[in-house]
């Protein structure tokens, strides 16, 4: 495990502290003649030797160290870092150093006493009363500084202790025997379970960009996405093998597979986009020969999918940043639209930003939040039933790992409540950024046991110019149509709650995860 370091800022020569490390520099100047050069490198990041933390107090799990003024190096003892600056950092130094003499003698500071005593002598009553005031004002500015002081060194202990993870706040029931998902001699169950059981074995809490996989599995969900076996939280209990294994196994079950693409129906639509960017035919012509197109009703799907996106894509990209309302109506709408939304069916792609439906039936779920995008059916005159559950954010937000972390996670806990209460077969998930949306399905296998897989990422055309390597990604498009269509609907079987397993409260979810928030952790929703 990595040592908890406070570095801390102190001068090399006369051993005054600063809370700032800016502030070591200006004192190192003025007082010492010593220029200190730029830092390449601003900040400290944790590492596998070194977790750094901020407090102004001793505490006994966090080692103070001495930071160099002038890179990232720190070190146990002074001398260390005395030695380390003269040798490494010496061109900063000045030619002859001038250090300020100090009246160590007594019978200096004799002399200075009787100077001070002689220079106030004269002086009138008024003025040797101004002088108390001021001397009692220097003493309350101290007062009051020292009280600042303590309540710094009090809240920083307080920092440090949410800071440690607390056990007690959740448990995990173990799998049932008769009741698991075994993969030849592997049981999932009980490896997910032993994963689970890991996450409260540390002392300081986790961090939500480098333990997305700990993160779903506090709600019993097991997150599956390619190349995701690599993160330390959940490599010691399914390695590569029995990751991709388990990836190609739920495939299997539940028969996601990339269907043929009809070669002459891809040349068609090829040529009709062809068309319309020769301006050899006008958009609503175009549109006219889509719709007329003789294909079975899944690529329709993809053709009313394209028939969107024809009527909303600019001729060329758009440079300006755009943010999420434009996102939504000009390029994620029509595209979302065109895969699920059909009136003539009851099914609706709704942009609600509203408490889900499950929450405000069940007052006992956990998740109250309100996600970007809801797919409903409709029963009469009443939404009633929640199909699947979507978060956007423009590409602003695309190095915000945390906030996208935050976001998946809440879309995987939407659909694991609405499989529960509404006794799903699966249910859809969707990420957005910017122009990318990620799709996943939530599956309960087992007992106990949520899959939440990724069923695979497209980009959006950014104009009409990139509309036909869309076209390109139709074999993708058809198996999420597909999985929608025919796994995300209420079971046939009886309902068994006894499968389920709770959503966590935001609450007890943060006595595991903290808040901090650090953009160059390493983080699986990385896109870059």
């Amino acid at each position: 495990m990595a040592k908890l370091v406070v570095v801390i800022n102190t001068c090399f020569d006369c051993d005054k502290r600063f809370v700032q490390p800016q502030k070591l520099r200006i004192h190192l100047k003025n007082q010492h003649l010593i220029t200190i050069p730029e830092r390449k490198k601003a900040r400290r990041h944790n590492n596998y030797s070194f977790t750094y933390v901020k407090t102004t107090t001793s505490h006994e799990s966090v080692e103070e160290q001495f930071g160099c003024p002038a890179c990232l190096e720190h070190f146990a003892m002074k001398h260390e870092l005395k030695r380390h600056y003269y040798s490494d950092h010496a061109e900063t130094l000045p030619a002859t150093e001038s250090r300020p003499q100090c009246l160590n003698s007594g019978s200096e500071r004799s002399v200075v006493y009787k100077q001070e005593k002689e220079a106030t002598s004269g002086d009138s009553e008024s003025e040797k009363q101004q002088k108390v005031t001021i001397k009692d004002d220097v003493r309350i500015q101290q007062l009051e500084q020292n009280g600042k002081q303590i309540k710094r060194r009090t809240t920083s202990i307080d920092s440090i202790e949410n800071e440690l993870l607390n056990p007690s706040s959740i448990s995990f029931l173990p799998p049932d025997p008769q009741n698991c998902f075994k993969i030849q001699s592997l049981d999932v169950n009980i490896a997910f379970y032993n994963f689970q059981q890991s996450i409260l074995n540390n002392k300081w809490k986790l961090t939500l960009e480098d333990h997305m996989h700990s993160a779903m599995a506090l709600h019993s969900i097991l997150f599956l996405s390619p190349e995701q076996h690599i993160y330390n939280d959940i490599s010691p209990f399914f390695d590569q093998t029995m990751y991709t294994t388990i990836i190609n196994t739920i495939e299997g079950k539940y028969g996601f597979k990339r269907p043929l693409f009809p070669m002459d129906t891809i040349t068609k639509i090829l040529n009709i986009i062809q068309d319309v960017l020769r301006k050899s035919i006008s958009r609503d012509k175009s549109i006219v020969l889509l719709l007329s197109l003789d294909i079975p009703a899944q690529e329709i799907r993809f053709v009313k999918m394209i028939v969107q996106l024809m009527n909303k894509l600019p001729w060329n990209p758009i440079s300006d940043n755009t943010n999420e309302s434009e996102l939504g109506t000009r390029y994620i709408d029509p595209f979302l639209c065109g895969l699920f939304d059909d009136p003539d069916q009851g099914m609706y792609l709704r942009w609600t930003n509203e408490i889900t439906m499950e929450a405000r039936k069940n007052d006992d779920l956990a998740n109250k939040s309100r996600p970007d995008i809801c797919i409903t059916s409709l029963c009469g005159s009443r939404f009633s039933t929640s199909h699947g559950f979507g978060e956007v954010k423009s590409a602003a937000h695309d190095s915000n790992h945390f906030l996208l972390c935050k976001d998946l996670l809440r879309v995987a806990t939407f659909c694991k409540d609405a499989l529960d209460t509404q006794n799903m077969k699966a249910v859809l998930g969707i990420q957005v950024v910017g122009r990318t949306i990620c799709f996943y399905i939530l599956l309960l296998p087992a007992k106990g046991l949520y899959i939440f897989l990724e069923l695979g990422k497209i980009n959006i055309p950014s104009s009409l110019q990139d509309l036909t390597k869309l076209v390109m990604d139709a074999p993708l498009l058809l198996l999420i149509i597909d999985a929608f269509g025919r796994l995300c609907v209420p079971s046939t079987g009886v309902s068994s709650p006894d499968r389920h397993r709770p959503t966590i409260s935001k609450s007890r979810f943060n006595q595991i995860f903290s808040l901090s928030q650090n953009r160059k952790r390493l983080c699986p929703l990385q896109r870059n």
